[in-house]
């Protein structure tokens, strides 16, 4: 397999012919679905470090506890402000930050993060085809056993494991429980809980592994639980994304949406 090698100055992004043909293939039929032969040469630190940064950054997302729990949500600093990290590092919990910048600085913990990773990642759609509005990285530490609500996201979602395992729980045929016409409200949203009779049957687990990447296909159902271990990943969001002028099967009804109802546009 000859793999596509794109950055503006290294070689950072490779993805072989096989990843290339996968994504082309399934981008646009609103489904989940891993990217072989995909990889980033860029190193991230530990997740201690990465969390130290987190915790005093104050515009890191945190929740402590899990979705079944009673759950604390608010600012990590505040969340977290008078704990050790060797502590919180035992417990529930969940940072994540949506404003990469701040930390892709001279000796930042994602120092030319923006360089290695994104802009090549840009570079390779644009190579085979795509446009987008909206696109952008999030980073997420997951403490042990922490686990997120069912819920839709209204981006399509590059999801990369970077250190520690996930699972990725979808649904085996999710128009079948959660159509993605029934969700573009963000009240809707908001309401979506888990069908009561979803049986074991309907669910499927990916297990993430350290390096792998799963393509999440925006309005489907899903959640995902850490294992007994810190977890931290790299999410990059994509909005309107196109391929030769036409969205993917479940962002035609949210575009749709949103142009009847401009004040719910995300």
């Amino acid at each position: 397999m000859t793999p596509q090698i794109l950055s503006q100055k290294l070689p950072t992004l490779t993805v072989d012919s096989a990843g290339t043909e996968e994504f082309t293939n399934r981008w646009a039929q609103g489904s989940n679905f891993r990217i072989p032969g995909m990889r980033f040469a860029y190193r991230f630190p530990d997740i201690p470090v990465i969390l130290a940064a987190l915790v005093a950054d104050d515009l890191t997302k945190a929740t402590e506890g899990n979705v079944t729990e009673h759950r604390r949500v608010g600012a990590a600093n505040d969340l977290f402000r008078d704990l050790p990290l060797d502590r919180l590092m035992e417990r529930t919990f969940q940072c994540s930050h949506y404003q990469l910048d701040r930390f892709d600085v001279a000796g930042g913990i994602l120092e030319g993060f923006h360089e290695a990773v994104l802009r090549p990642w840009q570079a390779w759609l644009m190579a085979n085809d795509y446009t987008w509005e909206r696109c952008y990285p999030i980073i997420r530490v997951s403490g042990r056993t922490s686990v997120t609500g069912y819920h839709v996201d209204v981006s399509n979602v590059l999801f990369w494991q970077v250190y520690g395992q996930k699972k990725f729980w979808e649904l085996a045929a999710p128009a079948q429980w959660t159509p993605a016409e029934t969700v573009v409200s963000a009240q809707a949203r908001k309401d979506l809980t888990m069908p009561a009779d979803l049986p074991q049957s309907a669910r499927v687990c990916q297990v993430m592994e350290p390096g792998g990447f799963l393509w999440n296909a925006l309005l489907t159902p899903h959640w995902v639980e850490t294992f007994d271990e810190l977890s931290f990943g790299v999410n990059i969001s994509h909005g309107r994304l196109r391929h030769q002028g036409r969205l993917c099967a479940n962002e035609e009804p949210l575009v749709r949406f949103w142009a009847d109802n401009p004040g719910e546009r995300f």
